[in-house]
């Protein structure tokens, strides 16, 4: 609607500090809706009557803002000119902005130096509250900049009129900062020229006690867009460094003519102050000092601590320039270039960084491509051996949720793989049974493979186990001798089925032939140094080949058990805290650790083992009788832990019985065995 625009337009007014008559010409169709709101009726009744405000006379309108209007007036009683400031009425019942106005003339009562406005008086007069000034003669450092752009830019020693300027308004900050007080509204149409070349501070509408509170509403900005510091738009915070980094942005206008932030709406040129750096001023003003444009960059600097630290260091920095000595500032580095050309530009910053990135990828590739697909090709043959292995390996039906997960991985990194298909097959076999192996065999085999034999020969073990001894028989026959590591690995299994010192001699020569036909591998080994007679041998062949893999040390630990206890004790220890699994891990180290007098660990071990649901029960026993030497006050929630895990075996029972003998319950132990002794 037209009222909403018209609102919209006033808010935009206020917060830029836009020129009320401007507006009211830029926007003809909305003048009446216009002129209630951007000239207040205050002014304008004592404008009205009579041109008198007091012992004031209105001569004329000097300015007008957010706060009210500025008249030049005569001051009656004591006949000097004056520039007189009025609150508008209507602003009058506005805490906020009565506390604002007269806190403007408290600042202003507290100030006295060269290039800072003087106050005359303060008061109200029928309602209408104004604050009496020193009148200046000239204009603003704003008007000088927008006459230099009218007439073509900076000429003569128009450049060093404005660096003196701002200089002199450094000068004043400095003064205002040193008495506590932050402007907080420090631009060029607030820099005053006097005709007498006088450089005066003015407007302090928006000046703070640093240590008085705030009397900004919450939600609203303090200051003109175009130079409020980054600090402040992020977090609010408002203090000298503010002061510093607007004082920079004037400075950077002055010398340039262009504004460091600038852009079609407020919001736009906000995300310019915080995301975007200001171009270099000597790309804007050709010829311009390399060290006026980097003090104007120094105190534009986005983070406050890289900022020059005090207002007085800024003009000092100023004043060695006018003096043509060395600057504190230094024009940038390249570096320094390179990461505001970044902040500046991020979009085409981000665009040359991907080219440069995609080059250097492509050119990588190109030279290390070969050895890359190497280095892949023996991660993946790697990662195929130990999952075979740890397939191959399992021990019985504790180990069958980590082997599947092994065989899977195997079939992922070779799906034709006919060793990974048998890995699988034995797997299936000691969780579901020989029927179900076959079945997982036939699923497997059905797409091309690379090793029918190995195949072949589990085939012919899962037809034994189902009875179907002929087939088996006549497979075995025509298959004729294995060829293949894991062919040979799998006779002599079948060997073992039915064990004889005949039997198990040659499953030892097979096992030691599948050896030496190929490179080494655990999964060969581990087999070989089951069936190997030789445990020394074994664990130190096994330790050479895999010094790191826990299986590998598991497997030594046990070879070594009788040999040197605490060398398997540190073994088994080390490959538990690896992670190794299976059905006789903790059970192992149970044991290797009463031989070795670890009796804490023993315990700790004991009591894992007899946890695990999936541990034979036959392992129990054996840790229960560690416990009741080591720990008798952890024996019966042992066994309440084994009876849940086991609720109908007789081993338990028979365990829990002897322990309320051991603790002198005789009748119900009694009771007890006579009871399985019925069953």
């Amino acid at each position: 609607s037209r009222l909403e625009r018209a609102l919209a337009i006033y808010l935009q007014c206020q917060v830029a500090g836009s020129d009320p008559a401007v507006v009211l010409k830029q926007h003809p169709e909305l003048q009446e809706l216009l002129e209630p709101l951007l000239l207040p009726e205050a002014a304008a009744a004592a404008a009205a009557g009579g041109r008198w405000l007091g012992d004031f006379e209105l001569v004329r309108e000097v300015g007008r803002g957010g706060m009210g209007v500025v008249h030049e007036a005569r001051q009656r009683s004591l006949g000097r000119r004056v520039a007189l400031k009025v609150l508008a009425n209507d602003l009058a019942g506005d805490p906020v902005r009565l506390a604002r106005f007269r806190r403007e003339a408290v600042t202003l009562g507290r100030l006295e130096h060269a290039h800072i406005v003087r106050i005359f008086d303060t008061g109200e007069t029928d309602g209408t509250h104004w604050l009496a000034m020193e009148f200046v003669d000239g204009e603003s450092l704003d008007q000088r900049l927008a006459q230099l752009r009218s007439t073509g830019g900076h000429r003569g020693g128009s450049l060093r009129e404005v660096v003196e300027i701002v200089l002199a308004a450094a000068l004043a900050l400095q003064h205002v900062h040193a008495q506590g007080i932050l402007h907080r509204d420090c631009k060029p149409s607030n820099i005053l020229l006097a005709n007498d070349g006088r450089v005066l501070l003015s407007d302090f509408g928006l000046a703070r006690d640093e240590r008085a509170p705030a009397v900004t509403q919450v939600g609203l900005l303090a200051g003109t867009p175009h130079y409020l510091a980054p600090e402040y738009l992020a977090a609010g915070t408002m203090n000298a460094a503010a002061d510093v980094f607007a004082l920079g942005a004037s400075l950077y206008e002055a010398i340039t003519l262009v504004r460091p932030f600038d852009g079609p709406t407020n919001e736009v040129v906000l995300q310019q102050v915080m995301q975007h750096e200001p171009k270099d001023p000597r790309r804007l003003q050709p010829g311009l000092h390399a060290d006026l444009a980097a003090i104007a960059l120094h105190a534009l600097e986005k983070d406050p601590a890289q900022r020059y630290p005090t207002m007085q260091a800024l003009a000092e920095d100023l004043r060695a320039f006018l003096d043509l000595r060395p600057t504190q500032a230094r024009p940038p580095t390249h570096t320094q270039r390179l990461r505001r050309w970044v902040r500046r530009e991020p979009l085409r910053a981000l665009l040359a960084a991907a080219v440069a990135a995609v080059a250097g990828l492509l050119l990588f590739l190109l030279v290390r491509l070969p050895t890359i697909r190497a280095g892949e090709r023996a991660a993946n043959d790697r990662e195929y051996e130990l999952a075979v292995a740890e397939g191959f390996l399992q021990n019985g039906p504790a180990d069958r949720v980590r082997a599947a997960a092994a065989a899977r991985r195997a079939l992922e990194l070779r799906p034709d793989s006919g060793e990974a298909m048998v890995v699988a097959g034995l797997v299936k076999l000691v969780s579901d049974g020989p029927a179900a192996a076959l079945s997982e065999l036939a699923a497997l085999t059905s797409r091309p493979h690379d090793d029918d034999d190995a195949c072949q020969r589990l085939r012919a073990t899962l037809l034994g186990k189902l009875g179907q001894t002929n087939e088996r028989d006549a497979l075995l026959a025509k298959l004729g001798e294995p060829r293949t590591q894991i062919g040979l690995l799998l006779a002599a299994d079948q060997l073992t089925t039915e064990p004889t010192p005949e039997r198990l001699a040659a499953a030892r020569r097979l096992a030691s032939l599948a050896t030496r036909i190929g490179p080494p591998r655990l999964m060969v080994q581990g087999r070989w140094s089951a069936l190997s007679g030789d445990d020394r041998e074994c664990a130190e062949m096994l330790l050479l080949l895999w010094p790191d893999h826990a299986r590998a040390m598991s497997a030594a630990a046990m070879h070594l058990s009788k040999l040197d206890p605490q060398r398997a004790f540190a073994l088994q220890k080390r490959a538990v805290g690896l992670g190794v699994q299976g059905a006789d891990a903790q059970c192992n180290l149970a044991s290797y650790a009463v031989r070795v007098g670890e009796f804490a660990v023993a315990v700790a071990a004991a009591r894992a083992t007899i946890s695990d649901p999936e541990v034979p029960e036959r392992y129990l026993p054996q840790m229960v009788a560690i416990l009741r030497e080591d720990a008798p006050d952890q024996v019966e929630a042992a066994m309440q832990t084994w009876l849940g895990n086991h609720p109908d075996s007789l081993v338990a029972h028979r365990e829990a019985a002897f322990t309320l003998f051991r603790k002198g319950q005789s009748e119900l132990a009694i009771a007890q065995y006579r009871s399985l002794a019925a069953r």
